[in-house]
């Protein structure tokens, strides 16, 4: 059965107006840039100096030669004795302008018959040698034209046609990626491949990891930080970078940016934002793969069935709620911002409701504790699948109420600005572990990921 929308969201059209502009841009670019190359090979091939040189030297001797042999044959072919009028060669030779015309082509055309004709003629005659020659030459130089304007067509076809398949499949994001990246490899590797860290490798081996001390320090009123220790055998491998805010003096908003031109950097830069975090899933196009609002407007799937959990913020207050058995419309109804995403790593009864995998990667959450602040957390390496990350939460010291996954991988990005404190990390690696196939997530391009949604906190 169909929910209706609550009459207080607002719900964007299908693209919103600061993507059209990007969108057209790109696609202008490619079109302009496909044209020029396009006009560049053709008046290359067309009015190069030196192609036009030769042509024209060529078509001169060409000519003389034929003006040559038509004065021989007419004045007797050299013989003081032989002389007459213009015979059929001649009269031939100006009817070939009106067999063919005024273009290279159809001249060619013409002396062809014309060549036909004179084939026909009893007896040695010299006009026919040159006219072959000449014949050869215009059919060659049309050939060697015909050839550079395949060549050409055929550059632009191999330069544009990606870009175009590109944006048909995954818009302007996927250009972004390409231009940002490169694109992404998942080649297999062996559990002891240099490019692993030391943390990766302990995870494979099996080794679980256990919270260490955390000691939380208040650059500012109402925003602590501090950073969990992930310990294997009393060592540290692994770090959990943590925030603890209190919603009464610091604001929540949730933002968007399926383009995929913002990184981690920029979104600190333009949002003026005390914290920023990676936010929910993402398609294949950037868009938002789970319901979100963004200061008021609602993005995202309209038709969704929600079982995990939900990040929701008004000017008042910020929660993240266990959605079983609820609506995500009705928890979203009154709230400026909010996204759903998934699993539920902690719920209302301290149980987690990941699966249990081999999947390692950066992790990002969202949670409460049972005092009603925020907090919000990082790992700085890949040490964690999804179950270990959830058991993790739920004996650490943190006293979580809820806590919510977000979106993993080279995503999983945190920075901190404060003026007296700075934090900043993305996640580095992301595996897929499937018995002893192991799967490493690489970028063709060095450079950080595009972070298509982020949650931001900043004063209020």
């Amino acid at each position: 059965m169909k929910t209706p929308r609550s009459p207080n969201l607002k719900f964007p059209p299908n693209r919103t107006d600061e993507q059209l502009p990007e969108a057209a841009r790109y696609v202008l670019a490619i079109f302009l840039s496909g044209a020029a190359l396009w006009m560049l090979l053709t008046l290359k091939m067309v009015i190069s100096p030196p192609s036009n040189a030769v042509l024209c030297g060529d078509e001169a001797a060409m000519c003389c030669r034929l003006c040559a042999a038509f004065a021989s044959h007419y004045n007797g072919g050299g013989d003081p004795t032989r002389t007459r009028g213009p015979g059929p060669e001649v009269r031939l030779w100006h009817q070939a302008e009106d067999l063919g015309g005024a273009t290279t082509s159809s001249a060619t055309l013409g002396y062809n018959r014309l060549a036909e004709r004179v084939d026909a003629m009893p007896g040695h005659d010299p006009i026919l040698p040159a006219l072959n020659d000449w014949i050869g030459h215009v059919g060659g130089q049309e050939a060697g034209m015909r050839k550079r304007g395949l060549i050409s067509i055929s550059c632009l076809l191999v330069l544009v046609a990606p870009i175009l398949w590109i944006y048909a499949f995954r818009g302007v994001y996927g250009i972004n990626v390409v231009l940002r990246r490169g694109g992404s490899i998942w080649p297999t590797i062996n559990r002891d491949d240099p490019r692993l860290s030391p943390a990766v490798r302990l995870a494979l081996s099996g080794k679980v990891g256990r919270p260490g001390k955390l000691i939380w320090t208040e650059p500012r009123p109402g925003f602590e930080v501090g950073e969990l220790p992930i310990l294997v055998d009393d060592m540290p491998v692994d770090r959990l970078l943590l925030a603890r805010i209190d919603p009464a003096h610091w604001r929540f908003s949730v933002h968007s940016a399926p383009a995929g031109n913002h990184d981690l950097d920029l979104w600190m830069r333009e949002l003026r934002a005390a914290l920023v975090v990676n936010g929910s899933y993402f398609g294949l196009k950037g868009e938002p793969d789970t319901p979100l609002i963004s200061n008021g407007i609602t993005m995202g799937p309209v038709e969704y069935e929600a079982s995990h959990g939900a990040f929701v913020a008004s000017a008042q207050d910020a929660n993240v709620v266990d959605l079983k058995g609820k609506d995500w419309r009705q928890v979203f109804s009154g709230k400026t911002n909010a996204m759903v995403s998934y699993p539920l790593l902690v719920d209302e009864n301290g149980l987690s409701r990941a699966k249990q995998s081999e999947w390692l990667a950066g992790r990002s959450f969202v949670g409460q504790d049972r005092s009603g602040r925020i907090i919000i957390g990082t790992t700085a390496d890949a040490f964690l699948s999804l179950d270990r990350f959830a058991e993790l939460l739920k004996i650490s010291p943190l006293d979580l109420a809820t806590a919510l996954n977000l979106d993993g991988g080279p995503v999983a990005c945190q920075a901190i600005d404060l003026g007296v404190y700075r934090r900043r990390t993305c996640g580095p690696q992301e595996l897929q572990v499937e018995g002893r196939k192991v799967r490493l997530l690489q970028t063709l391009l060095p450079g950080d990921w595009a972070l298509p949604i982020v949650l931001a906190v900043s004063p209020q």
